[in-house]
C-alpha cells in the first residue's frame, strides 16, 4: 500500500497495511462466505490477513517478517472503512430463508426412548453383554465438506515468489471434496471415505483409482459430478462401513448406524441392502444434529481446525491444492481431530455416552427447560 501510515499505527509499532489488491481479495472472500451463510470468524480472518502479509514481506525482502504481524481491532476498523470507500462494503450473513426449529423436549424424549427400544429389539443391548461390546456396534456417520471452492480461495490468494520473482495471485481450485466420517460409541474411528467431484467415465475412474491408491491408501472413495452425497454413494458408504466392522454384522450381532435425516438415508436400495447385511439405520430428528450428533458436537470442529492449518502450511510451501494433495491432508486432519477423547466427548455431550433413554441436562438447557 502506498501513502502515509496513520499515527496510531506508528505509535503501536504496527507494520503498514496490506496492499490494496490483497485487502480487496480478503474483503470479497469474506462477503462471499457471508452470502453462503458461512461467515468467517474474526480470528480466522486475522490469521489469513497475517499469512498474506508474511508472504508479501517474503517476496519483497526475501525473509519472513519479524515479529509476525498480528492484526488488531483497530486495523479491522480501518479495513472496513477502506472497503466501503473502494465500493466493496463488507456484507454480513443474510437472514436465513426459514427459521428451523429443533425438536421439543417431548420429541427428544421420544427419540431416545425409540433408540433404546430398537437397541434391545435387534439384540445390541442384551443381558450379559459388556458396555464395550454394545458401544462397538453403535456407529455415527455423517458427511462434511472437507474442501470447497470458497474454502480454498483464501488459501490461494497469494503464493511465494516464482522464478521470475513476482507474486502470483493464484486462482481458486474448482475441486470439491466431501469427507464421510464414521465413529463408534466406544471411541473408535473408521478411515476416511472421500466423495470427489468429477466425471464417472471409465478412464476418469481409472485415473482416480490410481491417484487415490498412491496418495491415500486404505481409504474409501467415490466420484460424483458435484462432489456431494447421493443415494448411490450412501449405499457405497454403508458397504464400506460393513466391510470394516469386526466381527462382521450378523443376525445375532448386528450394527446400528445413527445418521441425520437427509433424503439419501431413505433410499430403498440402500435400506434393503443394509437390512440384508444386518445393518440398521436410525435417523436423528430434523434440525437436531448440532446437539444430538456426536460427529458434529465433538469431532468435526477439531478436524476442520487441523485441516485448515495443514492447508495454510502447504500454501506457504507453494504446494498446489488439488485432488492429489488434499486427501493426504484430510487423512492427517482426521487422525488429529477424531481422537478417542474427542469422539467419547461428543457422545457424552449428546446424551448417548451411556446409551440410555434419558435426555441430558445440556439438552434441557438448550430447549429452555
Amino acid at each position: 500500500m502506498t501513502g502515509k501510515v496513520p499515527n496510531r499505527f506508528q505509535e503501536q509499532g504496527a507494520p503498514p497495511f496490506l496492499r490494496k489488491e490483497d485487502e480487496l481479495a480478503l474483503g470479497r472472500w469474506a462477503s462471499h462466505r457471508a452470502d453462503c451463510q458461512q461467515a468467517v470468524p474474526r480470528d480466522i480472518f486475522y490469521q489469513t490477513a497475517s499469512l498474506i502479509h508474511a508472504l508479501r514481506h517474503q517476496q519483497d525482502h526475501g525473509t519472513p517478517p519479524s515479529p509476525v504481524w498480528q492484526p488488531t481491532d483497530g486495523w479491522w476498523d480501518g479495513f472496513s472503512g477502506r472497503m466501503k470507500k473502494w465500493g466493496e462494503p463488507l456484507r454480513r450473513a443474510r437472514p436465513k430463508i426459514r427459521n428451523a426449529k429443533g425438536p421439543t423436549r417431548e420429541e427428544a424424549n421420544s427419540w431416545f426412548a425409540d433408540l433404546y427400544r430398537v437397541l434391545i429389539e435387534i439384540g445390541i443391548i442384551r443381558e450379559g453383554r459388556s458396555q464395550t461390546d454394545i458401544r462397538d456396534r453403535i456407529i455415527n456417520v455423517d458427511e462434511s465438506a472437507a474442501v470447497d471452492r470458497l474454502d480454498s480461495k483464501h488459501l490461494r490468494v497469494i503464493v511465494p515468489p516464482h522464478k521470475e520473482g513476482t507474486v502470483a495471485l493464484a486462482k481458486p481450485t474448482n475441486d470439491h471434496i466431501t469427507l464421510v466420517g464414521a465413529v463408534t460409541a466406544s471411541g473408535k474411528r473408521f478411515p476416511p471415505f472421500f466423495i470427489l467431484k468429477g466425471t464417472t467415465s471409465p478412464l476418469a475412474l481409472q485415473n482416480t483409482k490410481k491417484r487415490m491408491h498412491e496418495s491415500s491408501p486404505n481409504t474409501g472413495w467415490e466420484v460424483q459430478e458435484n462432489g456431494w452425497i447421493d443415494s448411490r454413494i450412501w449405499l457405497s458408504v454403508l458397504e464400506w462401513i460393513v466391510a470394516l466392522v469386526t466381527p462382521p454384522p450378523s443376525a445375532a450381532n448386528p450394527i446400528i448406524i445413527i445418521a441425520d435425516c437427509h433424503s439419501t438415508r431413505y433410499s430403498y436400495a440402500a435400506l434393503q441392502w443394509a437390512l440384508e447385511h444386518h445393518c440398521h439405520v436410525f435417523t436423528l430428528p430434523p434440525n437436531s444434529t448440532h446437539f444430538l450428533q456426536p460427529l458434529d458436537v465433538g469431532v468435526f470442529s477439531a478436524f476442520k481446525s487441523s485441516l485448515r492449518q495443514l492447508m495454510l502450511d502447504k500454501a506457504i510451501g507453494d504446494v498446489a491444492l488439488n485432488k492429489t494433495s488434499i486427501p493426504p491432508l484430510v487423512c492427517k486432519a482426521w487422525e488429529a481431530g477424531a481422537t478417542e477423547s474427542n469422539i467419547l466427548a461428543g457422545w457424552r455431550a449428546c446424551g448417548m455416552g451411556l446409551i440410555d433413554r434419558f435426555v441430558p441436562s445440556s439438552l434441557l438447557v438448550f430447549l429452555g427447560h
